[in-house]
């Protein structure tokens, strides 16, 4: 536990610096604006490098950047890096799209562009189950006849969180052996940039492991409670019913 202490206020103080940093070190290889391709890799590392990470640790309740502050502010800023991420990641899609369609090369024909719609696709999803969480689950439970409590639907969202950033870290790493990174970046600084990829991927997986685990002890501990009560109740009616019967 002691270690813990030292160790994870340091990890995650360094992922902050790191995340940050590289972020900034490929917007200024992309030279935004230098042409339509650089919004590309310009959007997306601001989206998947900065936005998303900062978004899963601005709710850790230890380590977020808004430690101190109430939990529904910390979920509210949560939503909105995560929405903000959103589009800018749709702005840096249109821009290799049109960039391709101009250039007359095809779409899709590389791993990191099939991951790059896959992550795209879960992104859109998470954001639409993170705002029913919140806001109208019992509306959508009600229409739905859908048996799930709200702690369940926080596990989803935690789960669906986890393969959301495998896939994001998939399509960066893809990204980094693509011909326009090798020609920009090489040498030690290319494996840097895979080493700081694949140090911001164990974090923030990490700690989306830490919020499914809670999430299903509470869910445990809350199912033994309901059983615990409901075996309680059985045997106190059949008490009483016992005593009824012998007046």
């Amino acid at each position: 536990m002691e270690t813990r202490r030292v160790i994870y206020p340091v990890l995650y103080k360094s992922a902050h610096i790191v995340t940050i940093t590289l972020a900034a070190f490929i917007v200024f290889t992309a030279k935004p604006g230098s042409s339509l391709f650089s919004w590309h890799p310009t959007l997306m590392a601001i989206t998947f490098l900065f936005l998303t990470f900062e978004a899963v640790l601005v709710i850790d309740s230890d380590h977020s950047p808004l430690v101190g502050s109430s939990r529904s502010t910390q979920i509210l800023f949560h939503q909105i890096i995560n929405i903000s991420s959103f589009a800018s990641a749709m702005c840096g899609f249109v821009a290799i799209y049109y960039h391709k369609d101009m250039s007359g090369y095809e779409h899709f024909k590389t791993w990191h562009g099939t991951m790059g719609v896959i992550t795209l696709v879960i992104h859109f999803l998470q954001i639409i189950g993170g705002t029913i969480t919140k806001y109208r689950y019992p509306y959508v439970q009600k229409l739905l006849n859908l048996k799930l409590n709200g702690l369940d639907l926080k596990i989803f969202h935690s789960s669906f969180g986890l393969l959301l950033y495998a896939v994001v870290w998939l399509t960066i790493t893809c990204a980094m052996f693509s011909s326009w990174f090798s020609e920009h970046v090489a040498g030690i600084w290319w494996s840097i940039c895979l080493l700081s990829a694949v140090f911001l991927a164990i974090v923030s997986m990490h700690q989306i492991l830490l919020f499914s685990i809670l999430f299903v002890q509470i869910r445990i501990a809350e199912m033994f409670i309901n059983g615990f009560v409901a075996i309680m109740r059985k045997l106190f009616f059949k008490t009483n019913k016992s005593s009824l019967k012998s007046k």
